[in-house]
């Protein structure tokens, strides 16, 4: 419970230990309903880490949970590490706003591709957006427009037929160029969807640079797609600038 109304990231990590794991989910919830969930569904797994953040609005008595859901034929295992404690801000320090900052997603539906084509994922809805450096209506991204070093983060849900996902793929491109990207690769072992997440931390040294989403998603089916919620951001793109 932050306690102070204002913009968050929330970030949560489930180690899963179990025979034969099929699926499993990790889900951050907001005032007990559903905020956002990664799901990974697959034939056969022993042991498997999932991970979930995202950006949210929260008010002074808004509260966040973290929920698991583990689907397997034996005992299923949780492993977790917690810890707590403080940061003391010395007197004289001035904390800034972490602006610009964004937060977009895909609303409900779905978005059909081509298999094992690199598509330009759309985030057509914007959860907040402080300095209207998003595009979230021609080209899908983000120009800071501001020299500085940002974060962000991205998931996207791939999914495909029954068992027919051998491959997914996902990048952050800079003007153009990758600059880091997740992969799945199910080829031994095929899936039906998957939920890879991305983050980096990059310098921003001109206003016009700007940051894309894509995606390549490997259906034998041939007929791949993302997915969007509008309860439950499901594929999203996020960032904000965290110094100069």
């Amino acid at each position: 419970t932050p306690g102070v109304a204002g913009k968050y990231f929330i970030y949560g990590q489930a180690d899963f230990e179990g025979s034969n794991i099929t699926a499993n989910w990790i889900i951050i919830k907001k005032n007990g309903s559903n905020l956002w969930g990664s799901h990974h569904d697959a034939s056969s797994h022993t042991y498997t880490t999932q991970y979930i953040g995202v950006t949210d609005i929260a008010s002074a008595t808004d509260y966040y949970e973290i929920f698991v859901y583990l689907d397997t034929t034996g005992t299923p295992k949780l492993k977790a590490n917690f810890g707590s404690g403080s940061i003391t801000i010395p007197s004289g320090v001035t904390l800034k706003n972490n602006t610009p900052a964004f937060m977009a997603y895909q609303s409900a539906g779905s978005t059909t591709i081509s298999s094992n084509t690199e598509t330009k994922v759309q985030f057509n809805t914007e959860v907040f957006d402080t300095d209207n450096t998003f595009d979230n209506s021609t080209n899908y991204r983000w120009t800071p427009g501001v020299v500085g070093k940002y974060w962000m983060s991205a998931q996207v849900l791939c999914v495909a037929g029954t068992d027919n996902l051998t491959e997914a793929e996902f990048y952050i491109k800079k003007n153009g160029s990758t600059k880091t990207k997740s992969s799945f690769n199910f080829t031994n072992n095929r899936a039906s969807v998957a939920s890879p997440i991305i983050s980096i931390t990059d310098e921003v040294n001109l206003t016009t640079d700007y940051y894309e989403i894509y995606v390549t998603i490997n259906d034998s089916s041939g007929s791949p797609n993302y997915g969007g919620d509008s309860t439950s951001f499901r594929t999203y793109f996020t960032g904000y600038r965290i110094g100069a």
